[in-house]
């Protein structure tokens, strides 16, 4: 599996913190934010490359964060960044369809199973590019 950059917004430190170390032990960089300001403040500061991305191919995103729905961060991501694969977290079945996210994810599956799954989602959106 490529290594990537993950951009893992989570306000749960010890979510967040698991979640970003596995991550990190299997050589992705890990990108860490516990609010939608936190991470809103990161994409405004970081560069975009000549692919057009932020620095980071996975964004994963809670749901249910402190200053709103990871669903509204993740309507700015792909409006701004087409490429990178979205995955939100949640801890519950959300209920309705999610235009601009790839995968939803229970907060259960283990760091390397959604990286598996990012994995897909990149080689999809690639292959959508080229066309």
């Amino acid at each position: 599996m490529a290594k990537r950059t993950v951009l893992l917004v989570e306000d749960s430190d010890a979510v967040r913190c698991t979640f970003a170390a596995l991550l990190e032990d299997d050589g992705h960089q890990v990108i860490e934010a516990r609010t939608l300001a936190e991470a809103r403040a990161f994409l405004a500061a970081s560069i975009v490359d000549d692919a057009g991305r932020r620095g980071f191919d996975v964004a994963i995103v809670d749901q249910h964060l402190p200053d709103g729905h990871g669903t509204a961060l993740s309507a700015e991501i792909r409006r701004h960044h087409p490429g990178v694969a979205i995955i939100l977290m949640s801890g519950a079945d959300l209920g309705i369809p999610v235009e601009t996210i790839d995968l939803v994810v229970d907060k259960s599956r283990a760091p390397d199973q959604v990286m598996a799954l990012a994995e897909d989602v990149i080689a999809v959106r690639r292959a959508e590019q080229r066309r």
